[in-house]
């Protein structure tokens, strides 16, 4: 993802090292991340200036969430591999 290291589920990336915050990266639902950022507890990850909705970057001060934050993390990837896919229509 972007030339940062990453982990990933069937292809699926759910979390990242951003190297220049040294901030863990996470792909949870938009609702978790719209509530965690409101706590203050992570920030928006916006590379580029522009946020990615449903991924949070959360910083060295908050490392004791990292473990719990990349089991959420995983179990959404999971689910969302489970989950059946819809088709666009081209």
């Amino acid at each position: 993802m972007m030339g940062y290291p990453c982990l990933r589920l069937l292809g699926d990336f759910f979390a990242s090292w951003d190297p220049h915050q040294h901030a863990l990266v996470v792909k949870l639902d938009r609702q978790t991340v719209t509530v965690l950022v409101a706590e203050g507890l992570g920030e928006p990850f916006a590379p580029g200036g522009r946020p990615f909705r449903e991924w949070l970057s959360i910083p060295p001060s908050e490392r004791e969430s990292w473990p719990d934050r990349l089991d959420a993390a995983f179990d959404c990837a999971v689910e969302r591999a489970a989950a059946p896919r819809v088709k666009r229509a081209r």
